[in-house]
């Protein structure tokens, strides 16, 4: 096969770096309006998460479906964080379901899911 050509690398790394600073937005406006600029802040200033972002690593692609997946818990839409991050754990990294077990579990005690639903959407997301 002929070598990729490196401009073709250079725009899907950027394409994956603009999807992660996406995430990292929709994160931020799901949080409370005090805590916003300090994470955005934060966010920015950080190093290895700025280098990580664009690379084409499994952990770069769980994270951006854990951002997606905690953007989404924060902002009120529990089977949203179910589905991606049993969609982080079944395609990219098993060892997220150390991170979805305690999110799963506060979800049920919240009362947000249904033991019954979430296992529901779990599985439909994993076959999918």
């Amino acid at each position: 096969p002929a070598p990729v050509p490196p401009q073709y690398s250079t725009v899907s790394r950027f394409v994956l770096g603009m999807l992660q600073a996406q995430a990292t937005v929709s994160l931020s406006s799901a949080l409370p309006s005090s805590t916003r600029s300090p994470f955005l802040l934060l966010s920015c200033i950080q190093p290895h998460l700025n280098f990580y972002a664009s690379r084409f690593l499994p952990n770069s692609f769980a994270l951006l479906l854990t951002t997606h997946s905690f953007s989404s818990w924060f902002g009120g839409s529990p089977y949203a964080v179910i589905s991606l991050l049993t969609l982080a754990a079944v395609i990219v990294r098993c060892d997220m379901l150390i991170l979805a077990a305690p999110v799963g579990i506060s979800l049920l005690l919240t009362k947000k899911v249904t033991l019954v639903k979430g296992i529901f959407v779990g599985a439909l997301t994993a076959i999918a």
